[in-house]
């Protein structure tokens, strides 16, 4: 991009939160390098790291709803990042009240959520990433919407009036049933087509490059012997051609559904019904693939949505590394941490319930953070 790291080093300098999960009122000054948190599991090690992640992308890595993430016997939650962007200071905030969410960049209120400019990028490892195989569809799609929602704006506009539209002709399919007009259900099946086939392309498009950063991680894990390998599987049907093209396909294919999506009440094809296919030496890892096979597929994909992000960007992203090092045999622990050596110069975060456990964590140069029931305390 012609741009040099240094002057688009991120950092959250600030974190402020108020009724977040088990946090009435918490500052939190993180350093620039690496911030190692600890505790005994249940002291909110996690919820730290599910805040910054908030900030990022304006919801919990776990999915859920906001009223879940509110202290219990309150009403509301806020959460807000002072970050630094090169020789910028942006702030951003959440706030969630009597179930309306709303977002403030620099103070001033964003009319529409999906509108709001990202002021921080997160990248979050988690043991609960093996759902990223053996989930449901809809986690690999959100992995995906994540990813491009963080670097593109389009993107993010494309998916918000796709997510309209779905909304408006399943009304339809669902209230009105074998009344539908097809007049009415083709003008909601025609922004279907152009909203959704631009989101296909954009998808299709990011996978190319996440295809190689992800097989290039796996081989490294797994010590060279396994190829790994991502496929987009459109609900549509086959994808080529221009855009004219594929949108003319995506609109017969909505028109040839309608008896079937009718009697179901809900479309039956398009983005929110696509899968990404993830396969080792050309087998699908979800069916097939060990257990070990399957967490390093599902690092290797975190790691390739971290080198997509500082790519697309030219900065690296907020490295949020939860309890990870501990779920790893030592061969995959020792690769994970090289091949995310290079991130050394952005932030990251990283818990644990034991500091000197966290082999090859350099604790002499991190802060390190004592976490207890809801306060954070600095060592050393």
């Amino acid at each position: 991009m012609g741009l040099t790291e240094g002057a688009f080093r991120l950092r959250l300098n600030e974190l402020v939160l108020q009724n977040f999960r088990n946090y009435e009122s918490l500052s939190f000054f993180p350093a620039a390098g690496i911030n190692i948190l600890h505790g005994k599991n249940g002291s909110g090690k996690t919820s730290l790291l599910e805040a910054i992640y908030y900030l990022a992308v304006g919801s919990s890595q776990r999915g859920g709803r906001e009223t879940e993430l509110v202290t219990w016997g309150k009403d509301f939650f806020r959460v807000k990042g002072v970050v630094a962007l090169a020789s910028e200071q942006h702030e951003i905030e959440y706030r969630f009240h009597a179930g309306t969410k709303k977002v403030l960049v620099d103070g001033i209120a964003q009319t529409r959520l999906g509108d709001a400019t990202p002021v921080l990028t997160s990248v979050f490892f988690s043991p609960d990433d093996l759902r990223l195989i053996k989930g449901a569809p809809a986690v690999r799609r959100r992995f995906l919407d994540i990813a491009l929602s963080q670097v593109s704006a389009r993107y993010r506009k494309l998916l918000s009036q796709y997510h309209r539209a779905l909304l408006q002709r399943n009304n339809l399919l669902r209230f009105e049933g074998p009344r539908a007009a097809g007049a009415l259900l083709q003008i909601w099946e025609e922004q279907l087509a152009e909203f959704g086939s631009r989101l296909i392309l954009f998808r299709m498009r990011a996978l190319q490059e996440l295809k190689p950063l992800a097989a290039q991680a796996h081989r490294e894990m797994a010590g060279g012997s396994e190829d790994l390998e991502l496929q987009y599987a459109a609900s549509v049907g086959e994808i080529e051609g221009e855009i004219q093209q594929l949108e003319q396909v995506y609109l017969n294919s909505l028109i040839e559904c309608r008896s079937t999506d009718i009697q179901r009440g809900h479309t039956t094809i398009g983005p929110h019904r696509d899968e990404l296919g993830i396969l080792i030496n050309g087998h699908e890892v979800r069916i097939y693939g060990s257990q070990g096979q399957q967490r390093t597929a599902a690092l290797s994909l975190r790691i390739a949505e971290f080198w997509f992000l500082h790519a697309q960007l030219g900065r690296k992203p907020v490295l949020l590394l939860d309890d990870v090092l501990s779920e790893l045999d030592e061969q995959r622990r020792l690769a994970l941490l090289a091949r995310l050596a290079a991130s050394s110069s952005g932030q990251t975060f990283v818990t644990g319930t034991d500091p000197q456990r966290m082999l090859g964590i350099p604790t002499a140069q991190a802060a390190v953070f004592r976490v207890t029931s809801g306060s954070l305390q600095r060592e050393g």
